[in-house]
């Protein structure tokens, strides 16, 4: 499982490239989720949160550089998920469902 704060679309193409070039597609499943959000949103969680040991946690500054540096493409994801609209057990519920339903597809 790789989680990625600000999967952008090259960021997603490293990870199936990765995955084709070491012909891991058969023994791998990617699912890529994108938790939206408003950057006032970001902006608010990243002041309000507390600070966690040995955790960098990221910085406004960090929001800003991201904002500028990359544009997150919804069409890139397999699941968007409105984290203003649901309460984190029905985000992490709609996740985990996705979860399933693509482990009971076989692939290969």
């Amino acid at each position: 499982m790789i989680i990625d704060a600000n999967a952008h679309a090259s960021r997603l193409a490293v990870v199936e490239g990765l995955l084709k070039t070491n012909d891991l597609e058969r023994r791998y499943l990617l699912i890529k989720v994108l938790l939206d959000t408003t950057e006032a949103t970001l902006r608010h969680r990243i002041q309000e949160r507390p600070p966690r040991p040995n955790c960098y946690q990221g910085t406004e500054g960090d929001l800003s550089g991201s904002f500028i540096a990359s544009k997150i493409h919804r069409e890139d994801y397999d699941l968007v998920v409105d984290t203003e609209a649901f309460d984190q057990e029905m985000v992490a519920n709609k996740v985990h469902r996705l979860i399933q339903e693509r482990m009971a597809v076989p692939y290969s």
